[in-house]
């Protein structure tokens, strides 16, 4: 991890394995952290020098930052919650085509591109100092429910989560398999932070 130009207590995490927007964001969460937002000119240079050095070897035109336009339609938005207040929009761009609904960094010329959240592309998430995180943790956390080994708790909507990435079977016998082994169901989302949560498992 790299240290934050205009905040050193926060932490810059390339991560070069290609994922889609959503799935990248729950990767992050589960890191302590977010897609990163950008808030200035500094940043966006500094951020896009080190993804240059962090992606060469993965051959990527652009990579993963956390603006979107799903949370507030019609407007961009950092996923983070940030003030969406500095842009550096290559030419043309943002496109105005609904499936361009997330922010794409070139990483030779630092411009912004709107694409589709589905393509695969590498990331950078920013991560809280530890201090940050650990005040955060300490006043925010409620004691969780038991989950069994290998599952995930999450406190939104106090469940647990299991991924399992080695089936290849239909929907109802993945129905059965879940009723079956663990006495649960295939999982139902009701939001977009549920979404995150549940994508950023499958990394």
């Amino acid at each position: 991890m790299i240290a934050s130009f205009s905040n050193p207590n926060n932490c810059y995490l390339f991560v070069q394995n290609r994922s889609e927007f959503i799935t990248a964001e729950g990767f992050c969460q589960q890191q302590g952290g977010h897609l990163t937002s950008i808030a200035n000119a500094f940043d966006n240079m500094f951020l896009s020098q080190e993804a240059f050095s962090a992606f060469h070897d993965n051959e990527a035109d652009n990579y993963w930052i956390g603006g979107t336009n799903e949370l507030i339609p019609g407007n961009w938005s950092w996923i983070d919650g940030t003030p969406f207040n500095y842009a550096d929009w290559m030419k043309g761009q943002p496109e105005n085509i609904s499936a361009a609904n997330a922010i794409a960094v070139s990483t030779t010329t630092a411009l912004w591109i709107a694409e589709n959240g589905y393509d695969k592309k590498p990331f950078v998430c920013l991560i809280p100092g530890l201090t940050a995180t650990t005040a955060s943790t300490i006043s925010t956390t409620k004691h969780p429910i038991s989950c069994e080994k290998d599952w995930k708790y999450y406190e939104n909507t106090g469940f647990c989560y299991k991924a399992f990435s080695n089936f290849n079977i239909t929907w109802e016998d993945a129905e059965k398999y879940c009723y079956d082994n663990f006495n649960s169901h295939l999982v139902s989302i009701h939001d977009l932070k549920e979404s995150v949560f549940v994508a950023g498992m499958s990394i």
